[in-house]
């Protein structure tokens, strides 16, 4: 009977999951996925883990982001090369969108098998599952690749709680398979360490019946090796620097993270029972003072207290297990201050807890036909709200729009679709619709930067500000080199405030770079446009010190070596620009053109096969950045350059 409602449960789960496979990559992505080249390897050996377990620099392209989650990051290396092996690329985004459905199912199963391990009826369980499954709280942990984080832990999370349940029936190979489980939980994501106190608390309230002479008798041999895990972890995120970095970053202060988490019970628990509302980035302020905003979580705090006075007199231990659990689980995020108030994918754990007590619950209320009729209507609108949801991720408009109309005044939602503008400006050939989508993506960037109170969110609307105007110099720049001039000006204001407010930007820095190359090609003489591509390439070096993984450094600098004649230079930083970015159209373009100056030279001093050689390869550069960007500026004037000399030069033998 048990395995019935394993497959409705998992049939469930498919029916509402299965439009996701199509959505795609999403903010944290990127720098995390797309374009973290240590995940870039067609076989995930040995080594390549080794360094995933070793370095919590693995996990980003990008150094300050760097987390230690070395099971996670080679569950991405593991979907880059299985998209290899099958043909399909490293980033097919249908390939990791299969393994964030499976790992929800996998929790859904769990959330059944610890509902029947917890004594709750068949039906009971079955609820439980179904309304986890089809909860529209999952949709981010399912939709949002980097989320995986989430479920990949509460995977192991649960997992292990189940295992130490069945260890009570005398095999104690269970529980140690539950603490094999809590490591790869931590290993997924460090939220995990309350698993520990999670069990104690399960074994007094319920195993051992708040008999504490028992659970005492019972420590070293049933939960000392959970804190010995505990440990262990904490002294490997220690000694890697990870912790200390992490804890390191002043967000706020201890005050206000209180305030602000005290605020953010009300948003899980609203967010939980009534899913209406549900955005990537909601409409949420950091708490600095007591007001009538924390008076209302003070008191739902209040009565949850009195809720869980009333369980243990009552003698409803399993519900107030429940019940401390999901605060439990809370506590890790609640405590710690984090750059990121609140957001969805940390109500995941709490709802796989809560939904076994809401399962026990209704199926304790007896279940008659009509609420039968009435629980089939719940499932079937909670699965209707979560495909609703799932469409929102569908792309990074569709994302980001829904953000900004539900939440007008959070400044990443504006951010983001300013960049979904920028991209769709940038493969757009209709020069209306391409000027649109660059005003679009001013604006949001603007409304992002009087929104700001973060200095990061500050200088990256700046930054992004600065490369709309660069754009726009570029687009006239052959046709009015004036107005050019005047934009590069523009976007170079905006790249100098906020080099200035932050020495360390490096994306400012870079673009600092990018637009002194503009600036040298609009020079009067060939000494000012040598010195200023001179002074391009100090900037890139400078930003490479700062992040040496930093592609569009490299490929500028590819830009200024070939605008001095440096050809071989050049080639050089262009490669190295696509090992970090594989599908960087725009130096696709670049490396095509300088390896069509390159075979001129060849050809000059009469090495026509080395020129063939070089003009094939150009040309195969050159078409795959028409095939990533048909809109790729000069890109069909350098392939019709390329196959134009090939058709010149003589005929191999």
């Amino acid at each position: 009977m048990l395995q019935r409602s394993w497959i409705i449960v998992l049939v469930a789960g498919l029916v509402v999951c299965g439009g996701t496979l199509s959505n795609s990559f999403h903010y944290d992505d990127f720098h995390s996925i797309v374009d973290n080249i240590n995940l870039r390897v067609s076989r995930v050996g040995t080594e390549v883990v080794k360094g995933y377990f070793t370095n919590p620099g693995t996990f980003s392209v990008d150094g300050d982001k760097a987390m230690y989650r070395p099971l996670l990051v080679t569950s991405f290396a593991l979907n880059h090369a299985m998209g290899i092996w099958l043909g399909l690329g490293g980033y097919h985004d249908a390939g990791y969108h299969v393994v964030n459905v499976a790992l929800h199912l996998g929790c859904a199963v769990l959330v059944l098998w610890l509902a029947a391990l917890l004594g709750a009826s068949r039906r009971a369980g079955l609820l439980a599952g179904l309304i986890f499954v089809l909860h529209p709280v999952a949709s981010e942990p399912v939709n949002y690749i980097s989320s995986r984080s989430e479920s990949l832990s509460v995977l192991f999370y649960l997992l292990a709680v189940c295992l130490f349940l069945r260890g009570e029936s005398g095999n104690s190979r269970w529980r140690w398979g539950a603490w094999l489980a809590m490591a790869a939980g931590l290993l997924s994501k460090s939220t995990t360490i309350t698993l520990p106190a999670a069990v104690l608390l399960l074994d007094v309230l319920i195993i051992s019946g708040r008999d504490m002479h028992r659970v005492a008798r019972r420590f070293v041999s049933h939960h000392l090796p959970g804190w010995i895990v505990a440990l262990l972890y904490l002294a490997i995120v220690i000694g890697n620097g990870w912790l200390g970095r992490s804890l390191a970053q002043q967000v706020r202060g201890p005050w206000e993270q209180a305030l602000t988490q005290l605020k953010a019970s009300v948003y899980y628990l609203v967010l939980l029972v009534t899913p209406v509302h549900q955005s990537v980035e909601p409409q949420f302020a950091e708490q600095a003072a007591f007001a009538t905003e924390t008076a209302g979580p003070l008191l739902l705090l209040l009565t949850l207290s009195g809720g869980a006075w009333w369980l243990a007199r009552s003698g409803r231990w399993r519900a107030l297990f429940l019940l401390s659990w999901t605060v439990l689980h809370l506590m890790p995020t609640a405590v710690v201050p984090l750059n990121v108030l609140v957001n969805e994918r940390r109500a995941y754990g709490p709802l796989a807890i809560l939904c076994i007590g809401a399962g026990i619950l209704l199926a304790s209320t007896g279940f008659r036909r009509q609420r039968r009729v009435l629980a089939v209507a719940g499932c079937i609108i909670l699965g209707a709200l979560s495909v609703e949801r799932s469409r929102v991720w569908a792309d990074e408009f569709t994302l980001w729009r829904d953000a900004v109309r539900k939440a007008p005044r959070m400044p990443r939602g504006h951010l983001y679709l300013g960049n979904a503008h920028k991209d769709a400006a940038q493969h757009e050939a209709d020069h209306v619709l391409r000027d649109r989508h660059w005003q679009a993506a001013d604006e949001a960037y603007g409304r992002a930067h009087e929104e700001a109170r973060e200095l990061d969110l500050q200088l990256r609307a700046l930054n992004n500000r600065g490369g709309v105007r660069l754009a726009k110099g570029l687009i006239i720049f052959h046709e009015d080199r004036a107005r050019a001039s005047t934009e590069f000006s523009a976007a170079e204001k905006h790249f100098q405030t906020a080099v200035q407010r932050n020495p360390s930007y490096a994306d400012a820095i870079v673009n600092l770079g990018n637009v002194t190359i503009m600036s040298a090609r609009v020079a009067t003489t060939r000494g000012e446009a040598d010195s200023l591509l001179r002074r391009s390439i100090e900037y890139n070096f400078k930003a490479l010190a700062l992040r040496p993984n930093h592609s569009q450094a490299h490929s500028n600098l590819g830009v200024s070596y070939q605008d001095l004649g440096e050809y071989a230079e050049a080639v050089r930083y262009y490669r190295r620009a696509l090992r970090l970015t594989p599908r960087d159209w725009l130096t696709m373009k670049n490396l095509a053109s300088v390896l069509y100056q390159q075979a001129e030279q060849e050809i000059g001093r009469g090495v026509t096969d080395a020129a063939r050689a070089t003009l094939v390869e150009a040309r195969t550069f050159a078409q795959q950045a028409l095939r990533l960007n048909p809109a790729v500026p000069s890109g069909q004037q350098v392939l019709q350059a390329i196959e134009s000399r090939l058709q010149t030069l003589p005929r191999e033998d």
